[in-house]
């Protein structure tokens, strides 16, 4: 059985492939701080810079406590302090958006 980490590579990969069939810019940036993998995924249209506010972003945050593995995926809250899946977001400040 893949751990957590495995299958997310795995879907990475597939997320990849469909990116390229349908022309899509695509960023994916992982850090891993002892237990805990954080990975933010950006789409938006081909060449949209990464400071323009024309990005969909999504984080996942994988910890692994033991023999427990926790995912959590969340998206950032617009202006109204919702999740948004819209492309309303910079790729530039990922880190920095409120996630929910």
């Amino acid at each position: 059985m893949a751990n957590s980490t495995e299958l997310l590579k795995q879907s990475n990969l597939k997320l990849a492939e469909l990116v390229l069939a349908q022309e899509v810019a695509l960023r994916i940036e992982e850090t891993v701080a002892g237990s805990v993998t954080t990975t933010y995924i950006g789409k938006a249209n081909p060449s949209t810079l990464e400071s323009a506010s024309f990005w969909s972003l999504l984080k996942i945050v994988v910890t692994v406590a033991g023999s427990v593995t926790t995912t959590v995926i969340s998206f950032p809250l617009d202006g109204a302090s919702y999740p948004s899946i819209k492309k309303e977001f910079k790729w530039d400040d990922r880190a920095i958006y409120t996630y929910s």
